[in-house]
């Protein structure tokens, strides 16, 4: 029987930095779109001219990667530059500038929307008279907020022959009016257009990239179809299809993270929240942070699989509207990856013609430290962002310049980074029809929690039923994760998941060492016969990559909270100590398991602080302090085939 806790309400406060809250995407931003109105022209008001200035450079930079270099340390340690701007009242106001070119001309202009309100809006240019085609990014962070790729994009394309056009969307920093997270940007973004596409110094083609919002930003535009909008490319963004959650259970460290910054009043972002997600109830955490959030306590105490921003519908319909070329762009560990390839698909599906992808081994910030794309302690230098830039570069020189490359020369729609090949891929499709599902049945002798080489992953399904596998599980004393994706860590960050695995509360199964390479690509299955003694838990499998060396390299996972485990949003308790069969997808991946290395799962009840965990009560989630603890018991062998499919292409020969 399941003990039950209470426990004390004092919180001790964690610091989230500020690199974090700007970091944050708005996908899951508010309660409906709204609806989505057609297109009613441009946006009204004169062109409000306001100066031109010019930036002298502090260092030269004659590769893309210092230049991102030098802004992540100049975000880390806060070592800006600072220029007089002056509010909408008149006011000077400090602003955290990126360092800029002699070359280039900066125009900073108040832009009026089709009702009158006015958006501050950066052109970065080449200082020499002439018309060049629009690069946009449309953001809720400060458009030149050095945190993020934004102003490297700026400068480098704008030096490139191209007019950069950055805005602090609706109600946030210089810009007029209200914030509401997504529901002014489809108007906004079609004037913004409108407006870049008729300045003298625009040749009337106009494309629109970001990470994040930024990226929705850029669905938005193709979603409102102005004709001078000829490409995008949104990066890192779920449209609105899952609102991260996964399998009934929040994203507390990312989606809650980002709601309860989503609730400040003030559109300043550098002040820290102060959040603590170990605090009981889940629903008081806003109040504890002094960031109350509607958004934030609905997230937590209703069911988390049913849409929050926009129906499956409304998604459907907005993708099918958008006919222009794309370039859906994600990484690997990016926490929206399972939405992005979700919206992908869905929009390949409607203008297949018109639709690629390109998904390389990044987070969600596409940000590294040492110039190479790091996936935990294992370099891929082929994945090198030089690589992301490129495409980039590429992809709007093709649709807005009309040269021909080897982007619009490529073999396949979809490129991807296969991870352990440390290779590119092309396929036709995603997933790629040819990969062929592989099972490998879960094996041991009733000690998988109690050794790492106890439990067993083979092709051969046991022939009779073994002694079930048992751990306890105290949300108390969760699991942690550490594998880069709870607050939106830099990827190079993530440790060796071996230290998780050797918690008692971690059941691990390993294959023999592999005799041949095997390439998985797509999103893996597990299925699971498990009996809990509480009324509702969590189990999560994860899969991992075991290399020669003892390096525990995590690849994906996922997780179902069994109350909902029949997907239909109905919370529906289970008998405890009864065993269930429960269907868990795993989130994408692209790996070679190399020769000499080993395919690794092991199952276990939470991963704070990515997910909201479990208190293994009967009362509605975030609603009580309340919790127990629960022994757990997986089931293999005979009837019950606990097992995890992959998806396996062939090898190249």
């Amino acid at each position: 029987m399941s003990t039950t806790r209470s426990r004390p309400a004092p919180i001790t406060d964690r610091l989230f930095p500020a690199s974090v809250v700007l970091a944050m995407p708005l996908v899951l931003a508010t309660a409906c779109s709204g609806g989505k109105p057609q297109p009613v022209g441009p946006a009204a008001g004169p062109d409000s001219h306001i100066e031109a200035v010019r930036f002298v450079p502090k260092t030269p930079m004659k590769r893309w990667l210092f230049v991102l270099k030098a802004e992540a340390a100049m975000a880390a340690f806060n070592l800006v530059e600072k220029f007089d701007r002056r509010d909408l009242e008149g006011r000077e106001l400090p602003l955290r500038s990126p360092v800029a070119y002699p070359d280039l001309a900066v125009d900073r202009v108040m832009v009026a929307m089709r009702d009158g309100v006015k958006l501050r809006t950066h052109v970065f240019r080449p200082a020499a008279p002439g018309r060049f085609p629009v690069i946009m990014q449309r953001s809720p962070y400060d458009a030149l907020s050095t945190l993020d790729l934004a102003p490297a994009l700026y400068r480098e394309f704008a030096r490139r022959g191209y007019a950069v056009v950055a805005q602090d969307v609706r109600g946030r920093y210089g810009s007029e009016g209200t914030f509401e997270p997504l529901v002014n940007e489809v108007e906004d973004t079609y004037d913004a257009i409108d407006w870049a596409s008729k300045q003298p110094w625009s040749t009337g083609q106009v494309g629109i990239t970001g990470v994040s919002y930024q990226g929705a930003v850029a669905f938005y535009g193709g979603v409102g179809q102005h004709p001078a909008l000829k490409a995008i490319m949104p990066v890192c963004m779920d449209h609105g299809t899952h609102d991260s959650p996964s399998g009934g259970v929040p994203s507390l460290g990312t989606v809650g993270s980002w709601l309860l910054f989503a609730g400040q009043d003030t559109p300043e972002t550098t002040n820290p929240l102060r959040v603590d997600f170990e605090h009981l109830p889940l629903t008081r955490i806003d109040d504890e942070a002094g960031s109350p959030s509607e958004r934030f306590d609905r997230y937590v105490s209703e069911d988390p699989t049913l849409q929050i921003s926009m129906t499956a519908e409304e998604v459907e319909e907005d993708l099918a509207r958008i006919r222009i070329p794309t370039l859906v762009t994600g990484g690997w560990y990016d926490v929206f990856r399972e939405g992005m390839l979700d919206n992908y698909q869905r929009q390949a599906r409607h203008h297949p013609e018109t639709t690629t992808l390109f998904v390389g081994p990044w987070h969600h910030n596409l940000a590294t430290h040492d110039g190479l794309a790091r996936i935990g302690a294992v370099a891929t230098p082929s994945a090198h962002l030089d690589e992301y830039w490129q495409t980039m570069e590429r992809f709007f020189d093709h649709h807005l310049k009309g040269k021909e490359n080897t982007l619009s020369q490529a073999p396949g729609r979809v490129r991807i980074y296969l991870m352990g090949a440390n290779e590119w891929r092309y396929e036709q499709e995603w997933p790629p029809e040819r990969a062929q599902s592989r099972t490998l049945y879960l094996a041991s002798d009733g000690s998988a929690g109690h050794s790492m080489e106890a439990g067993s992953l083979a092709g051969a399904a046991p022939a009779g039923e073994q002694a079930p596998d048992v751990y306890v599980y105290d949300p108390l004393n969760p699991v942690r994760t550490n594998e880069g994706m709870a607050v939106w860590e830099f990827v190079d960050d993530m440790g060796s998941r071996a230290d998780t695995q050797r918690r008692d509360d971690v059941l691990v199964y390993t294959t023999e060492v592999l005799a041949e390479a095997i390439d998985v690509v797509g999103a893996p299955k597990a299925t699971l016969y498990a009996a809990s003694t509480a009324p509702d838990t969590d189990f999560i499998v994860t899969l991992s990559d075991v290399y020669p060396d003892g390096h525990v390299q995590y690849l994906t996972h996922g997780i179902v909270r069994v109350t909902y485990r029949d997907g239909s949003g109905e919370r529906n308790l289970i008998e405890p100590e009864t065993v269930y069969a429960y269907e868990i997808e795993l989130w994408p991946t692209s790996n070679r398991f190399q020769k000499g290395h080993r395919i690794r799962v092991d199952v276990t009840s939470s991963d704070m602080d990515r997910y909201a965990r479990n208190q293994n009560v009967a009362a509605e989630p975030g609603q009580t302090a309340d919790v127990a603890i629960a022994r757990q018991t997986i089931h293999h062998g005979g009837r019950y085939q606990s097992r995890v499919d992959l998806p396996v292409t062939p090898n190249p020969r």
